[in-house]
């Protein structure tokens, strides 16, 4: 039944989705305290679910990564462009492809060994994020999907995946959990590579200085 579910919901165009009354436990809801509660369950769920096996797997991967590629398209875009900013800060070379069209391959033209691609996906899967991830993992890239579910159509081109549980509400992406596992394997890469953290940070931060950023 929770599979069916989430094979109707993932069809849901945006107009469906906002048709669908804001409620809980039967409830008529306000519109802030309807998002609240449901982003609080989301990350109720990711706290209480997540593997952290998972998640230090993924981290040593990056860690050992030459190359790091961040991959997100449309409403995850914003969401890759987080992740892969903040990385580069602390990783020597992070791609982060958030663009259509066939111009992301160029970023494939050269491949270091060792490389790992994070693909960002989630309702209703932008065929972009697929058709990369699907792309890297036939050149020997090592993937890793942050998508809603182990049966979601991006798990199928992972090697590794952490599952996110969000339901939108109305129209709008859920982006609070997602968010959430990101910022967790940031804060753990910087916990497991201190000196290479804090030597990154630290040419950020001088940079920041030289060209009056803030």
């Amino acid at each position: 039944k929770q599979h069916l579910h989430r094979m109707v919901r993932e069809d849901l165009t945006s107009l469906e989705l906002l048709a669908r009354p804001l409620r809980a436990d039967g409830k008529q809801r306000d519109s802030l305290t309807s998002v609240v509660q449901a982003e609080m369950q989301h990350l109720r769920t990711l706290a209480e679910r997540t593997s952290r096996e998972d998640v230090t797997r993924l981290v040593k991967g990056l860690l050992g990564a030459r190359r790091v590629y961040v991959v997100g398209h449309r409403a995850s875009g914003p969401l890759a462009e987080f992740f892969g900013y903040t990385l580069g800060k602390v990783h020597e070379d992070v791609v982060t492809l958030t663009a259509g069209g066939s111009g992301a391959y160029d970023a494939f033209r050269r491949v270091p060994a060792a490389a790992w691609l994070v693909g960002i996906a989630f309702p209703r899967y932008p065929r972009e994020t697929l058709n990369l991830m699907a792309f890297a993992r036939e050149e020997g890239v090592a993937v890793a999907a942050i998508t809603d579910s182990l049966l979601s159509p991006a798990a199928r081109h992972a090697d590794l995946v952490l599952p996110v549980e969000t339901e939108p509400v109305s129209f709008v992406d859920a982006q609070c959990a997602p968010q959430a596992i990101m910022a967790t394997l940031l804060v753990e890469y910087g916990l497991r590579a201190r000196e290479r953290t804090e030597a990154g940070l630290g040419r950020f931060e001088r940079l920041a200085v030289r060209h009056a950023i803030f």
